[in-house]
């Protein structure tokens, strides 16, 4: 068995940028002191969360302009909306709460990232999250390519006690496995512990 891991570091809330005009986020990593955060946590590359924010009612377009990325892949969480892309080569979606976007750059892409046009205009209530995750250096020329997992497929894992819930996004939590392939082994999930209750994860891929 393993021995306990111990917490390494706690990281503060550091402040809130905008990204374009509709994400309204905090980049927990890189932070200041990259270098010996970055090598510890390969292969991610960056963390934006967008905490829970209300977003008045507008007729104008709510996002952030046309972009490049290469090489890497980025993970979109929608916990609360509706996000829409399109990229250069003419693909497009949306995905709504609970979905998950999972995006490889590879060869790279152009592509923008918008509230939804029907979506944008009412007030809505926001809530996200973007992981950038590095490609082994085989896979950085490969054509760029989509999942699109909706909410429904996803791993579900609920304890007997009812103490621990979980969604399983990708990898294995348990005996539940998450639907997006990944090409760096790795377990993705998002949990939910009940007050005074405890879990043990494993480090096995």
């Amino acid at each position: 068995m393993n021995p306990v891991r111990t917490i390494e570091r706690i990281i503060k809330a550091p402040d809130i940028h905008w990204v374009g005009n509709g994400f309204r986020a905090r980049q927990y990593f890189p932070d200041g002191d990259e270098s010996p955060m970055l090598d510890r946590m390969s292969p991610f590359l960056l963390l934006d969360y967008n905490e829970p924010y209300y977003f008045e009612a507008s007729p104008f377009d709510t996002g952030v302009t046309p972009h490049p990325h290469k090489g890497f892949e980025t993970v979109t969480f929608s916990f609360s909306g509706s996000i829409g892309h399109k990229d250069a080569a003419g693909n497009s979606g949306v995905i709504h709460s609970g979905d998950v976007q999972w995006m490889t750059a590879a060869s790279g892409v152009l592509h923008k990232e918008f509230h939804e046009k029907e979506y944008a205009k009412r007030g809505r209530l926001f809530h996200a999250l973007q992981l950038w995750i590095n490609l082994p250096e085989r896979h950085k020329n490969d054509t760029p390519a989509y999942q699109y997992i909706p909410a429904t497929t996803m791993g579900r894992y609920q304890s007997l006690d009812e103490t621990i819930d979980a969604i399983v996004y990708t990898g294995a939590f348990r005996h539940i496995t998450g639907p997006a392939k990944s090409h760096t082994p790795m377990n993705i999930y998002k949990l939910k512990l009940q007050p005074n209750s405890w879990i043990s994860i494993s480090e096995n891929l």
